[in-house]
């Protein structure tokens, strides 16, 4: 017979063990999806290396799926010398590479890769690099800067995730308007040199959009929500282009620039 003294007391203590199973059920679901957070780099803190990932050309690893290429010119030394510096370094690093053009040429442009296994680039990511125009003779030469992200093998505006240039002695974000078209933001941030540019592009591939902000120690601006040209933004860039040279694609020398600080961070 079942004692109803016993029967009560026993379901009284159920609302004493429920809460603690709720909690437990919270906890367990928030952990299983949080994504986990990814940083890759590129400080080139291993100096002129092709064995470390970390130098220059560095090799495959650590998220990056090759080394460092001139994707053009291919001249090798006949026109330009790329070696990694530490004297007189970028903010916040301690080494960086430094190109310098010995004979008169319109661009140089230096690329690396990301291995998407590292980094789901579909999903919100940020990347930051830094730059500097180091010697450009004579002084009022006209340079610009090409950086941009891009599938590989492509660095042209209207296949590109963004897009950042120097024209006419300032910086400009480039997207895509409406109409398909290229959408120039002129900042107020002007390209002179033994200035260093530190950049932080902040991607959305859900909507399709970036934003750029520009830092050089004294200013700091935010481009506009930009929208990307590349059909398939909504997949995120792999491949990055760093470029340098004379305005219009006109041969220039000598002239120097240096790059550093090359980070990705987002999830996996």
């Amino acid at each position: 017979m079942i004692n109803p003294f016993r029967l009560v007391a026993h379901f009284r203590r159920i609302p004493r063990l429920l809460p603690a199973f709720l909690v437990f059920s919270f906890v367990a679901s928030t952990v299983a999806v949080q994504a986990e957070e990814v940083v890759i780099k590129a400080n080139f803190s291993e100096g002129d290396s092709a064995s470390a990932v970390d130098g220059y050309p560095g090799a495959a690893g650590e998220g990056w799926i090759d080394s460092w290429r001139i994707t053009r010119p291919r001249g090798g030394e006949t026109l330009f010398i790329l070696k990694v510096l530490e004297e007189d370094p970028l903010p916040d690093q301690t080494h960086y590479l430094h190109l310098e053009a010995k004979e008169p040429q319109p661009f140089i442009f230096l690329a690396r890769s990301l291995d998407r296994s590292s980094l789901d680039l579909s999903k919100a990511h940020t990347f930051r690099f830094t730059v500097r125009l180091d010697a450009l003779d004579p002084p009022d030469k006209k340079f610009r800067f090409n950086i941009s992200a891009h599938e590989e093998g492509d660095t042209g505006i209207a296949s590109s995730f963004w897009y950042v240039t120097s024209q006419e002695g300032f910086w400009y974000v480039l997207g895509k308007n409406d109409d398909e078209s290229t959408k120039w933001w002129k900042s107020s941030v002007p390209l002179t040199l033994g200035t260093a540019y530190s950049f932080t592009v902040t991607v959305d591939p859900e909507a399709k959009t970036f934003q750029v902000k520009i830092r050089d120690g004294s200013n700091e601006v935010d481009s506009p929500v930009m929208f990307s040209h590349a059909e398939n933004a909504s997949d995120g860039a792999g491949g990055y282009s760093f470029g340098g040279g004379g305005q219009e694609q006109s041969s220039i020398a000598p002239f120097a620039w240096s790059l550093g600080g090359v980070e990705i961070s987002g999830t996996k």
